[in-house]
């Protein structure tokens, strides 16, 4: 009969097993299979590193996941703060500001160079307005997809 070889870990593992099994026998109520587990996991020094590696990696994506989430909400909170800014005083007063120039320019007050120069400063701050509120709308996706779960229910 052939002779096979046999690593000194698996040697362990086999006879923690078989331990495990003999002590489960003898006493009165068995042992659930999740002792089982802790006890081959406990007997053998690589399961046990291999399972501190394992919670310790897990740690580490918690607290990566934790540092993404804040910084996404951070991102989100600027861009909406900037929308509102847009939306609630500058637009406006870049608004108001065309209503001035194409009053001055109807009495001749400045010339079509400067009307076309106000209407393009009240242009820019629209669009800034749409592109802070899409900023923010994509942020509000992003924080969504960290968290895995939607923001408004």
């Amino acid at each position: 009969m052939p002779t096979i070889k046999v690593g000194g870990a698996l040697m362990l593992a086999i006879a923690t097993i078989a331990l495990v099994v003999s002590l489960a026998r003898a006493a009165e109520s068995p042992p659930s299979e999740a002792q089982l587990v802790e006890i081959a996991i406990e007997a053998n020094p690589q399961l046990r590193s291999a399972r501190y590696r394992w919670d310790s990696d897990q740690a580490l994506i918690k607290i990566q996941t934790a540092a993404a989430v804040a910084t996404l909400f951070r991102s989100a909170q600027f861009a909406y703060s900037t929308a509102i800014l847009y939306r609630d005083s500058l637009v406006p007063l870049a608004r108001q500001d065309l209503r001035v120039a194409l009053t001055a320019y109807q009495s001749g007050k400045i010339d079509f160079i400067t009307l076309s120069s106000v209407l393009r400063r009240n242009f820019d701050a629209r669009v800034s307005y749409l592109q802070a509120a899409n900023q923010f709308l994509a942020g509000e996706v992003s924080l969504e997809q960290a968290i895995g779960a939607p923001l408004h229910q």
